[in-house]
Formats: structure tokens, C-alpha cells, sequence
């Protein structure tokens, strides 16, 4: 039943009925810790699995606070598991760091999100090194969510290493398996541009940023998901203020093809859209500014 509940909550987050989700995954919780108050053994792993998803819905009405402490639950509980069989619960362990990690990013608690992530990332290179085919696409993510970590600290040297890892690791998936791993690729390859441009690296950045407009470009042509339209007019902000910071005058052109494309995307979901299209609105109006700056 608890289990079955925890499907329901990610079918009703998926749909973006959030409040939904969460009384599903609540009541999952409940019966989970009735289970357990019966049967440790049988059941921890159950219950902390249903912590990571309780979590998740938390995070998705921007409960954090609540969020940070019901994952970091279940992170206690796969420690106690580890103990008793390493092999089985580490994949366990390193996905419920990463999503503690997230959590304490969204507190302000930067320093410790990079230290829980870390741990995550030690996780998965062990797992990956034993078994590639398995664990390599979460190895990958790992280091992508890592370097973003460290990106926000600053700590670019160490950022942009990891995400370029990140990158070579989703280059040889994509070669295997394109239609799972592009627009993963894409991502990874849109955050080291990102973070290239961020420390002033802005003619490095160009290289990474094209390549992941045009895996946008072609996933989002072969897939009608709004989401991937919109990924794609990230990338072009992206590569828009990267050219305006190199000088180039087709810069402008490019930032209006994003807010074209959000411009359609508001049409049909304004809810979706609205907010990412006024932002991309605002970050225009300033590259407007330094263009004409540089113009001057």
C-alpha cells in the first residue's frame, strides 16, 4: 500500500498537483513508520526510500526546512543499513546525499550541501569503477550537481574540472544510447558553458554553449515536451550574454529567439512559463545595456 502511494505521488507531481502529491506520500510515510514500529528489519529500507520521495514533494511547495530534516532521516537510516550490507544500500546512500545536498543548497547552507555532496560522489565513483554500465549515468550527475555546488562558492577551478567530467562521461553515453542521453548531455554541457562565462572564461565558453543549443535544437524538434523548449531558450540567454561579453553583434538577435520561444510557451501553459518568460525579459533589457555600452 505505502509503496503504491509513493507511485500516486510522483504520477500527481509529474501532473504538477503538488499539494496531491504530498498528501499521498504523507500518508505513505505514516503507514511506512507504523510498519517499521513493528518490523525494523523488514521495513527500514521501505521507509527511508518513502523519506526521499517525502522530500522531494516538500521541496516542490518550497517547504524546505521540513524537507531538509525528512531526507536527512532517511539518510540516517541507509547509514544503519549500510552496516548490515554495503553492496546493496551505497546506491541508496549516495542518491538520498544528493537530494540532502539540494535541500541544504536551498537553506543557504552551501558549505555543507559541497561536503554531504562530496560523500555522494565518492559513493559513486566506487560504484561505477565496479560496475560502469550501472552506475556511470548517476556517476555523471553526480559531478554535474557537484560542480554546480562549487560554482556557487566560487570555487570555480574545482567546478568547471567536475563539469567537464560530467560532460565526457555523458559524451560516451550519448554515443551508446542518444535518445537518453542528449539532453542530459546537453545540460551538462549548458552548466560548464555557464560556469566558463561566470569566472570571465567567456571565449572557452562559446565551444560548450553551441553544442548544447544545437542538442536542444534537435531534441526539442523530435519531442514536443514544452520543457525541452524551454531548455532551449536557456541556452540561447546563455550563449546571447556570452557573445555580448565578447563583443558580438549578433548577440541581440540570438537573446530574442529565447523570448520568442517562451513567448509560444506562455500561450500554452501560462502558469509554466509566465515567470521564466518576464525573467528572460529582464535579462534582454540588461545585455540591451552592455551592448550599448561596449557600442559606445
Amino acid at each position: 500500500m505505502c509503496l503504491a502511494l509513493r507511485v500516486l505521488s510522483l504520477c500527481q507531481s509529474s501532473l504538477r498537483r503538488y499539494g496531491e502529491s504530498l498528501e499521498s506520500i504523507q500518508e505513505a510515510v505514516d503507514i511506512g513508520r507504523k510498519l517499521v514500529s513493528r518490523n525494523a528489519t523488514e521495513f527500514d529500507p521501505i521507509l527511508a526510500r518513502l523519506l526521499r520521495r517525502y522530500g522531494a514533494a516538500l521541496t516542490a511547495l518550497c517547504q524546505n526546512d521540513e524537507a531538509l530534516r525528512v531526507v536527512e532521516e532517511g539518510v540516517q537510516i541507509y547509514r544503519r543499513l549500510l552496516v548490515k550490507d554495503a553492496r546493496k544500500f551505497e546506491p541508496e546512500l549516495a542518491s538520498s546525499l544528493f537530494c540532502m545536498a539540494h535541500d541544504l543548497r536551498r537553506c543557504m547552507y552551501r558549505q555543507q550541501a559541497i561536503m554531504v555532496a562530496s560523500e555522494g560522489v565518492s559513493i559513486r565513483r566506487r560504484l561505477a569503477e565496479r560496475d560502469p554500465a550501472a552506475f556511470e549515468p548517476s556517476l555523471a550527475s553526480s559531478f554535474r550537481d557537484y560542480a554546480t555546488l562549487l560554482a556557487e562558492k566560487g570555487q570555480f577551478t574545482d567546478a568547471i574540472w567536475y563539469g567537464q567530467k560530467s560532460v565526457d562521461i555523458y559524451r560516451q553515453l550519448a554515443i551508446s544510447d542518444s535518445s537518453r542521453f542528449d539532453h542530459k548531455l546537453a545540460q551538462a554541457l549548458h552548466n560548464l558553458g555557464s560556469m566558463l562565462g561566470e569566472c570571465g572564461r567567456d571565449g572557452d565558453a562559446v565551444r560548450p554553449v553551441k553544442e548544447a543549443i544545437a542538442l536542444r535544437r534537435f531534441t526539442s524538434a523530435e519531442d514536443s515536451d514544452p520543457e525541452l523548449q524551454a531548455d532551449l531558450a536557456a541556452s540561447l540567454l546563455l550563449y546571447a550574454s556570452v557573445l555580448v561579453k565578447l563583443g558580438k553583434d549578433e548577440a541581440l538577435g540570438v537573446a530574442h529567439e529565447s523570448v520568442e520561444i517562451l513567448k509560444r510557451m506562455v500561450i500554452t501553459d501560462p502558469a509554466r512559463f509566465e515567470g521564466e518568460l518576464e525573467l528572460s525579459l529582464e535579462q534582454v533589457e540588461r545585455l540591451c545595456l552592455v551592448s550599448r555600452t561596449h557600442d559606445d
